[in-house]
């Protein structure tokens, strides 16, 4: 536990005002990139609310631009420096990714996606092994990583037993928040401007030379001249390393044709999940977040053979699109597709239970 003289200053707001409630335990979230934040974010509202415990952010050094700091901003979050994270003593770090979290003086909840693969990677999607397994070495504090699904536990626990050891199944919190904000369908629909019989089409690329956005340099252009009826809105959300990796201006100058023909960029830092909730279809390519869509039931389109990627199972089966066809009439084709929670997670709507148990055993502290 951070002593409460320490509080006074490393925290506040550099002039010694300090805290209002007493603190007890003090959380680290690390954030390696803005897709990382979005789901820490989502993960520990499992605990924020928690009387004595204080969640504090951080950025570990790297690139200038990655969007980070903007992130943090955007989310009002307390944040303090990478350099003073690492001369403190925390309760417990949380972070998305094992890199370079092995100088902070803590035990360690690794929060990682899937393991599509037998794969367990880093925030830049490489793999995370190696790390893990130095965060093992550190003896002393515990770790603990959690997972969305119990295959995904039981695939680590036979391909790397001792990571494997500290493997549970924690859920998916973001997609469990996406779950819950399906039932304000209607009044998202009407945030974003869609009229009451309007279609809402939503295409999503990940990042990568491999995603949508970065093999299909037209398909943008040639969904948004796609024949609709004039009430219908496209959106298209990218993921935000797309942006942090070639800069606003370029996306946009990419996307011009696409935005001229009616497509609406939605910017990185726009709720990820309302354009997917106000969704009729999707179009998307091997992204958790398509993943996401397929696992709703939502209408999906892939942009490209899922057996090209290493991905959920959730998208193999789904039609592919043809861009010399009519996209409606391929469209039609795929309504009242069934929901596929169980192949995202094996514990729908008790994300935040299991990481509160994650918490408590780890801070050993009633949350």
């Amino acid at each position: 536990m951070i002593e409460q003289d320490k509080w006074l200053v490393p925290y506040g707001n550099g002039g010694g005002v300090g805290y209002t409630r007493a603190v007890d335990r003090v959380v680290l979230v690390v954030v390696h990139s803005v897709a990382a934040g979005q789901r820490l974010a989502d993960a520990v509202s499992a605990v924020e609310e928690a009387a004595s415990i204080q969640v504090v952010f951080t950025r570990p050094p790297g690139p200038h631009g990655d969007g980070v700091g903007d992130f943090l901003r955007s989310a009002a979050v307390l944040e303090t420096s990478w350099q003073q994270a690492v001369r403190e003593r925390f309760d417990l770090v949380v972070s998305a990714s094992p890199t370079g979290i092995g100088v902070l003086d803590a035990p360690v909840l690794l929060l990682l996606g899937g393991t599509a693969s037998g794969r367990l990677v880093d925030h830049q999607g490489r793999s995370g092994v190696a790390a893990i397994r130095r965060l093992l070495g550190r003896g002393g504090d515990p770790l603990l990583v959690g997972l969305p699904h119990r295959d995904d536990v039981e695939v680590v626990r036979e391909d790397f037993p001792d990571i494997g050891r500290q493997a549970i199944v924690v859920g998916d919190p973001s997609f469990d928040r996406l779950v819950h904000m399906a039932g304000r369908r209607e009044a998202v629909r009407a945030e974003l401007g869609v009229q009451p019989h309007g279609r809402v089409g939503v295409v999503l690329s990940s990042r990568g030379p491999e995603s949508l956005f970065g093999r299909s340099h037209d398909l943008l252009a040639r969904i948004g001249r796609s024949r609709r009826g004039q009430a219908d809105r496209l959106f298209c959300q990218l993921h935000p390393d797309v942006w942090v990796g070639h800069g606003r201006r370029q996306v946009l100058a990419w996307s011009a044709a696409a935005r001229r023909a009616g497509l609406v960029i939605v910017p990185p830092w726009r709720d990820w999940l309302d354009a997917l909730i106000a969704a009729d279809y999707v179009v998307g390519d091997h992204g958790v977040v398509t993943c996401y869509a397929a696992a709703l039931g939502k209408p999906v389109l892939l942009a490209h053979p899922a057996d090209r990627w290493p991905t959920d199972a959730v998208l193999h089966g789904l039609p592919v699109l043809d861009p010399s066809k009519k996209l409606y009439a391929q469209l039609a084709a795929i309504t009242g597709t069934r929901p596929r929670y169980h192949q995202i997670t094996s514990a729908p709507h008790r994300s935040s239970a299991l990481l509160r148990s994650a918490f408590r055993r780890l801070l050993k502290y009633q949350v």
